[in-house]
């Protein structure tokens, strides 16, 4: 079947990257690590537990909670995992998983472990300094290790530099990756069928100037194709993307 078009868009969104590849912070062996995906679910009224923060374990309200930043993201490990960009989103998702935990437990205790913090879009700086104020809050700009399992506890143990301190083990009743965001799994698909260009990421190539626009003219994407991005951002480039159809349809310019 045939259909002749004016132009095309390609939104085909974008995955969560799996931390199951290398497998260095234990999820899937030990039950009280989950994603940042895990730990929304969780924080969901329709979730597991109806709403509640509650341990895989023992069906426990955890009261000390480690999140570790930019799993997946900025980093590329000799197994292969990971990626060496910034996946956008991940630092301020955390900090709203963090003003939530404390809105079910005003006693929870967070730890963020980080590379830096990003907050960059509209109010984002605004809303770290808010999580930062919360009592019961540390960020701590360090890489990590999650060291052990406790056999009796389900405890979690965490490795970490600090500046004046050196480097220190604590102990937490759940860890929570902060997973970062892969380019969808059919990008190269997409790309050989519409004769488009990807990046080195393996995300859409575009142009600088346009960003909805890709390599082939009359075909322009829109979300986080190009790369990660938040939501307001991928609320714009799907408007841009509409008005550069409609002017390529208009103008003929696809043909």
């Amino acid at each position: 079947m045939e259909v002749k078009v004016g132009a095309i868009i390609l939104a085909p969104g974008i995955e969560a990257y799996t931390p199951k590849v290398g497998n260095e912070y234990g999820y899937g062996r030990m039950e009280n690590v989950v994603t940042s995906m895990d730990f929304e679910r969780l924080l969901c009224a329709t979730g597991p537990y109806e709403g509640e923060i509650l341990r895989a374990s023992d069906k426990k309200h955890p009261h000390k909670i480690a999140w570790i930043q930019c799993i997946g993201s900025r980093q590329v490990n000799p197994k292969g995992a990971g990626n060496s960009y910034c996946s956008a989103v991940c630092c301020t998702y955390t900090q709203k998983q963090v003003i939530l935990t404390k809105d079910h437990d005003a006693e929870a205790e967070c730890t963020i472990f980080h590379n830096d913090i990003r907050s960059y879009g509209k109010d984002f700086e605004r809303f770290f300094q808010r999580t930062e104020k919360l009592p019961g809050i540390r960020f701590f700009r360090s890489y990590t290790t999650v060291v052990k399992e406790d056999p009796k506890t389900k405890n979690i143990t965490v490795r970490y530099s600090t500046p004046d301190e050196g480097v220190k083990e604590e102990e937490f009743e759940m860890v929570v990756l902060s997973v970062g965001l892969n380019p969808p799994s059919e990008a190269q698909s997409l790309a050989d069928k519409f004769g488009i260009n990807l990046n080195e990421h393996n995300f859409c190539d575009t142009n600088p100037a346009n960003p909805m626009e890709t390599s082939r003219p009359g075909v322009f994407i829109s979300g986080a194709f190009n790369g990660p991005t938040d939501i307001p951002e991928s609320v714009f480039t799907a408007s841009g993307a509409s008005s550069n159809a409609v002017n390529c349809w208009i103008t003929g310019a696809a043909n």
